[in-house]
């Protein structure tokens, strides 16, 4: 296994973030987090998956992406929160917000 970083642009909020992590996701022995705040995607990739068909994924998606760092995964590595259902569970707790108001209901 190993983790890949990569430098990410044009993503302008959390879904972007999410968006990327979805496609990565999708790609047989990936496990990918994209964080919006710095612009970067972490993955953890078996030997079959190249720098180039994650690149193209999010290129894909409407991003660009390119290489900041590659080596092998180790111990001490912090296991990446990312997956599509926490991903997913995140984006809902995002899209509620704001919507916890009343209605208002005729008399």
């Amino acid at each position: 296994m190993r983790r890949i970083q990569l430098d990410v642009t044009g993503m302008t909020c959390r879904m972007c973030s999410a968006h990327i992590e979805l496609k990565l996701n999708t790609i047989p022995g990936v496990l990918a987090s994209a964080d919006f705040p710095t612009a970067t995607a972490t993955i953890d990739a078996d030997a079959t998956v190249s720098v180039a068909q994650l690149c193209a994924a999010i290129e894909e998606a409407g991003y660009q992406a390119e290489l900041r760092s590659e080596r092998p995964r180790t111990a001490e590595d912090p296991p990446l929160s990312g997956g599509p259902v926490k991903r997913i569970a995140g984006l809902a707790r995002f899209l509620s917000r704001g919507r916890r108001t009343q209605a208002a209901h005729p008399a």
